[in-house]
């Protein structure tokens, strides 16, 4: 379905063959395994000026994001930064944030760039590609198709489950996903405040 919010034209995906809550209760458990690995290892928000920066953008971000998806007002939303040299920053189905060391302080990124980055981010949450991607991988891992998967989702077993959602974690995003995330992200950006010309 074509989401229309004042002059910004995105599409939701179609394909989602799993449950929201399904979805959002895997992403929140891998958040956590991975957060928990990190907060083991000593890499968990260990400079907390940084962690303190961008929670604060995200609070600025949060209120725009119902614009999209009417459900994120009631997600529980989480910004974490993880100490490593990735130049990389996710948001998962239900608003699980992480960001990299490595992309903030690499990039010596500035409040407008990570608001435009982190918009991004939302909006693949916001506008379902993380639950799209899972649901693609479960038709491919588990060998069979909609009609099949919808008769007997419950028959698929947790590990089958699982391997599908680790795959779409990893999976990069379509062009046509990424293309979506932009002018959402921009917009969310925007309508917070922030410059949108930061996105260059």
């Amino acid at each position: 379905a074509e989401t229309k919010t004042e002059g910004i034209e995105v599409k939701k995906s179609r394909l989602l063959l799993l449950p929201r809550s399904y979805v959002e209760g895997t992403s929140a458990r891998q958040y956590n395994q991975l957060t928990r690995g990190a907060a083991q290892k000593g890499l968990l928000n260990d400079d907390r000026r940084q962690l303190e920066r961008l929670r604060v953008i995200a609070r600025r971000l949060i209120p725009h994001t119902t614009r999209f998806d009417p459900d994120a007002q009631r997600w529980r939303w989480e910004v974490n930064i993880i100490n490593s040299p990735t130049m990389n920053a996710f948001c998962m189905p239900g608003g699980k944030i992480a960001f990299y060391s490595g992309l903030v302080d690499g990039l010596k990124l500035d409040d407008n760039e990570i608001a435009v980055i982190m918009g991004h981010e939302m909006a693949h949450a916001l506008l379902e590609h993380g639950r799209a991607r899972m649901s693609e991988q479960v038709l491919k891992v588990a060998g069979v198709n909609i009609a099949a998967a919808v008769l007997n989702l419950g028959s698929l077993s947790a590990a089958l489950l699982d391997k599908a959602a680790d795959l779409a974690l990893t999976l990069p995003y379509s062009r046509s996903h990424e293309t979506d995330a932009d002018l959402a992200g921009i917009d969310i950006a925007a309508r917070a405040g922030f410059d949108p010309r930061a996105a260059v």
